[in-house]
Order: structure tokens, then sequence, then C-alpha cells
């Protein structure tokens, strides 16, 4: 099997169903064997530039080309991953339902640390580059997994590994 990496590009998007335009800030998700992984914030008019988490939701791939306003403005797929570890990362994602964070855990957070547990704990071999007025804060680029350094730290409920 192999993993697929999907990312949508900032963008202005017209809803197909209202006509509503929206400035979407781009996306990532992943899809693991038969299990996709889409992170999203609950509330729609989320502040992306916000300190404060929020609910979490997930999306379908459906969804999320819906929502995109089309398909992926780019999509990988990997191979030779520790799926099995990926899977189990992914359900318990789903169980746990973790927070939403803005500047720190969000649609890209799932996605890097599902490649973390798959590549055997290894750095990427790359450096990751984003827009400053998209990503404000360095830490959401940097390769290491804070991100579950931090969910291990704080109660028990959101530890994800």
């Amino acid at each position: 099997m192999a993993v697929e990496i999907c990312v949508w590009l900032p963008a202005k998007v017209t809803n197909i169903t209202t006509g509503e335009v929206s400035n979407n800030i781009g996306h990532a998700s992943i899809l693991i064997g038969a299990n996709y992984l889409s992170f999203w914030p609950r509330e729609v008019s989320f502040d992306i530039t916000a300190a404060l988490p929020v609910e979490s939701v997930f999306n379908t791939y459906k969804g999320d080309v819906k929502d995109e306003g089309g398909p992926p403005d780019h999509s990988v797929k990997l191979q030779n991953l520790d799926e099995n570890a990926m899977q189990v990362f992914y359900q318990r994602m789903i169980a746990v339902k973790p927070p939403y964070y803005g500047r720190g855990f969000n649609c890209a957070g799932p996605v890097k640390v599902a490649l973390y547990l798959g590549s055997g704990g290894k750095s990427p071999n790359f450096k990751v580059f984003a827009s400053r007025a998209i990503y404000p804060l360095p830490e959401i680029i940097n390769p290491k997994i804070e991100t579950v350094k931090l969910f291990r730290t704080q109660n028990s409920r959101y530890s994800l590994i």
C-alpha cells in the first residue's frame, strides 16, 4: 500500500453551492491505506492566528474537495513507510479528537506526526518553506515533533502516542 499526502494552496474560492467567495488559507491531509485524516477547527470562521485551542472535527476527502473549491493542488504518494504505526496514530487521533491550534497543531500537525511515526522517527531530509503571511510562527514549519511532546505534557486525555 501507499500513503498519500494532499495539499491545497491558499486561494480565493467560490463555493459551488452558495456562490460565496472566501479566502482559503490552504489545507493538508493524509490518506493512510483506506483511512483519510483531515483535521479542521469546528468553527468555519476560526482565526488561524489565534493562540487558543478550539474544538476540532474531521473531514472526508469529498468534503475537503468541496470546502477547498476543488481537488488538491498537490498530492504525493509515498511507499516504504510503517503504515501500521501510522494506522495506530490515525485510530488514536479519531479516539482522542485533540483540540485544534491555529498556531500549532493545525491541519498539518497530524500529517507531520503520521509521517514522523511512519518513518520510524526520522526527521525529514528536506526543508519545509511557507509564507510568513500564512504561517506566522516558525515552530509550525519546524521538522521536529514538538506536537507530540505537547500532548505528552498535557492532560493524558490528549496523549496521541
